[in-house]
């Protein structure tokens, strides 16, 4: 009987930091990379002026031979289109509706600024296609600094089931460790301090192992800037978790010390009656 009731005690233990773990790994990655918003809080105005800075030496570096002026780059975006282009990518990300990025306005002021260089030199556009294929050089090199469009389609699509799954689940495992914690409560309370520390090492030792091992410095996702913020937000995912654990560790000692403080209270009284 008393084998029994050990055995008991360990799935009992092994349920609450089975539930207790998944619920943190689902509600951590709710609220850090599945969060639209906190992927918006990565980008800031340097990032923004870095992106902007970068497309433009590299469309000039591309156009040398064209016989165009370098001023037509100059005047054709601003960091605020960058950052109105690079939301527009996070909402396909994380707000699927099949929608296309609308970089209307930058093609505008190249298409713009090519007819008023052509017009200062005297020059005429004789070959339409030529042209265009020009247009659609430069376009190219802007759109390929946020992102290979048919790629991040295909991520938010699946982006936005994720989402939906996660809320879903965290809901679903909060309920189930609340009805674990409601079932023999007394015994359970007792077992609290095992799955909060079982909980809180797999969490440290998870985030150092993969960050250890996965080689996340060197991650290299569509372009340069954009794994810079993509690394940032995983970086900033894990630190969340190790918060997390040290919170659980916080509380399994403090629920130690109350179990402790409460056995030995008991044990007073009772000594006291006799």
């Amino acid at each position: 009987m008393k084998k029994e009731n050990i055995l008991l005690k360990h799935i009992k233990m092994f349920l609450l930091t089975l539930f207790l773990l998944v619920a943190t790994i689902v509600i951590g990655l709710r609220i850090t990379i599945l969060s639209r918003s906190f992927a918006l809080r990565q980008f800031s105005a340097a990032h923004y002026q870095k992106v902007e800075k970068n497309i433009k030496e590299e469309m000039k570096d591309s156009m040398i031979s064209s016989g165009l002026d370098d001023t037509i780059i100059d005047t054709m975006f601003t960091s605020s289109d960058v950052r109105n282009t690079t939301e527009q990518t996070i909402d396909i990300i994380y707000n699927y509706h099949n929608q296309k990025l609308d970089t209307t306005v930058v093609q505008n002021n190249l298409e713009r600024n090519i007819k008023a260089n052509l017009e200062k030199k005297h020059y005429k556009i004789e070959n339409e296609k030529d042209y265009q294929k020009f247009v659609d050089s430069m376009m190219k090199i802007y759109k390929k600094e946020f992102t290979m469009l048919n790629q991040v389609t295909r991520i938010g699509k699946y982006m936005k089931i994720l989402i939906k799954v996660t809320s879903l689940a965290s809901i679903l495992l909060f309920t189930l460790f609340m009805i674990l914690l409601m079932i023999r409560r007394k015994t359970i309370k007792k077992l609290l301090p095992v799955p909060f520390l079982t909980t809180a090492f797999l969490l440290l030792f998870g985030t150092w192992y993969i960050n250890k091992e996965a080689g996340l410095s060197s991650i290299t996702i569509f372009s340069k800037t954009f794994s810079e913020i993509l690394r940032s937000m995983i970086q900033k995912t894990f630190l969340t978790f190790n918060i997390i654990a040290i919170l659980y560790i916080t509380i399994a000692i403090i629920l130690h010390l109350f179990f402790i403080h409460h056995r030995k209270r008991h044990r007073h009284h009772n000594y006291e009656e006799v």
